[in-house]
């Protein structure tokens, strides 16, 4: 499937303040879904914490994704992304990892984004990756910077 995606960038200057929005219209073959961080989600997310996967229903379709959890937000503050994720021993992480309290997410379709940073469980109970994955999914529809970050890393 070719894949092509076009980029608007919108500024805007409320109270001298800017504010960077990326909109995104994803084109799939003949279909096309707009990515606009400025627009929260409509329904809840549904998630298989066997397969490590999410997703997030929003007025221009669902978003897919997966999550992992591991040893270091590598400085990253929330929707920070990095090109390849990976543990501090070097470890290449692919979707679903339980091995830390920072929890990461990945959009898969309808195109892919790179790693973004969201949090840190330690608060949850030790539990990340299932935290990790719920969150991921809820935050993609409730949290703008979130959104930025995974719309914003989309890989052509």
């Amino acid at each position: 499937m070719k894949k092509s995606l076009y980029f608007a960038i919108f500024m805007n200057f409320a109270f001298f303040t800017p504010i960077f929005a990326t909109t995104m219209c994803a084109i799939n073959d003949s279909v096309a879904v707009i990515l606009d961080p400025t627009i929260a989600g409509t329904a809840g997310n549904t998630l298989d914490s066997t397969l490590g996967t999410w997703y997030a229903t929003f007025p221009y379709g669902k978003i897919y994704g997966i999550s992992a959890c591991i040893d270091t937000n590598w400085g990253k503050s929330i929707g920070g992304y990095v090109e390849t994720l990976t543990d501090t021993n070097g470890n290449r992480m692919q979707g679903n990892e339980k091995l830390g309290q920072y929890c990461w997410c990945k959009l898969t379709h309808p195109v892919a984004s790179r790693w973004v940073y969201f949090s840190n469980s330690a608060s949850q109970g030790g539990n990340c990756a299932d935290w990790c994955l719920s969150k991921c999914g809820e935050r993609s529809m409730k949290t703008q910077s979130l959104r930025v970050g995974l719309f914003g890393s989309v890989q052509q």
